[in-house]
């Protein structure tokens, strides 16, 4: 049964946003993630936060209480499963008619909640996607990190400032047409696909994905090069990438985005840093070629999703919001 916690009073007014955190072992980080979170300027009556621990080795439900003044908050737990179906089961478990994502190791702005509230009044069916920085300045796997994830958000973003992808560390769905797609795949236990999968769904289905650069969230992730050989950057999700956008003109997409990667460090850092950022980033490249190379080796193709109509998205959105 989940663990909820918070003033009684809460529970009775309606919620507007739910914020969805797995989390895995990692209670310190998660403690600065929920630090921000209560340090929230949006109303702590308009947003619940549901953290979901993925079969980590001690109990958080000490850490949950010592939050249990400042935040509407509820602890889930389950058998370890992976990052999306870890936060797939919190979400099935949200009260708010927005699904808001990040991860533990990330730090909220103090606006993110009011931020993106504004921006859902603009355009309540759109989803939104908000700036990830990287907080560990000193760590050049972590820039590189960042570099590779933003410059994927930000090179495919249109004149209307739409974008086609963006991770699930800072990104708001309402929730009626996310499970009108059909919510996350759970089969994907590596972080670094879901987001992908679930992002080229969304957009077949022929709903939006507004870039929001004042929804901010600071990443403390960093890149590890244990890791390099398995679909922790991605590896799959290029692969899903190409596996929905099958075209010359997708093939030109896709070297325009990574000629922007390899040049990003260098708008942004001196010579010396950027070409270390930059070497790191190649190197990530190569293992993203050797990760789709073994799984193609091992694996059968992921299953393409049949892509919805713009009627029949609506459709599957009303019924859903009628449902719930």
């Amino acid at each position: 049964m989940p663990a909820s916690t918070g003033p009684a009073g809460d529970r009775e007014v309606s919620v507007r946003f739910s914020v969805v955190v797995p989390t895995f072992n990692r209670p310190r980080q998660l403690a600065r993630c929920l630090t921000a979170l209560a340090e929230q300027t949006l109303p702590r009556l308009l947003f619940e936060v549901v953290v979901v621990d993925d079969g980590g080795r001690q109990s958080l439900q000490p850490l949950i209480d010592d939050f249990a003044g400042r935040l509407q908050i509820k602890l889930l737990r389950q058998p370890n499963g992976g990052c999306a179906a870890a936060r797939q089961f919190g979400i099935d478990h949200a009260r708010g008619e927005y699904l808001a994502f990040t991860d533990d190791d990330c730090r909220p702005a103090p606006d993110w909640l009011a931020q993106i509230e504004a921006a859902v009044l603009r355009d309540p069916n759109c989803a939104v996607a908000g700036q990830t920085t990287n907080a560990s300045d000193d760590d050049l796997y972590a820039e590189a990190t960042q570099s590779i994830v933003e410059s994927l958000v930000i090179s495919g973003r249109d004149a209307s400032g739409y974008v086609r992808y963006a991770p699930t560390n800072n990104l708001v769905f309402p929730k009626a047409p996310f499970f009108a797609i059909g919510a996350l795949d759970r089969s994907w236990r590596i972080a670094g696909g879901e987001d992908r999968d679930l992002c080229a769904r969304w957009n077949q289905a022929g709903f939006r994905l507004s870039y929001e650069s004042s929804v901010r969230v600071a990443s403390l992730s960093s890149f590890e090069f244990a890791r390099l050989p398995a679909p922790a950057l991605g590896l799959r999700a290029w692969r899903v990438a190409l596996l929905h956008q099958r075209s010359f003109f997708s093939a030109v997409r896709i070297a325009w985005a990574i000629s922007r990667l390899l040049l990003a460090p260098f708008r942004e850092h001196p010579a010396g840093r950027a070409l270390a950022v930059c070497g790191l980033v190649l190197l990530a490249q190569f293992a993203t070629a050797a990760g789709l190379l073994a799984q193609a080796v091992r694996r059968e193709p992921v299953p393409r999703k049949p892509a919805l109509t713009e009627g029949s998205a609506s459709k599957r959105a009303k019924s859903a919001n009628s449902a719930s």
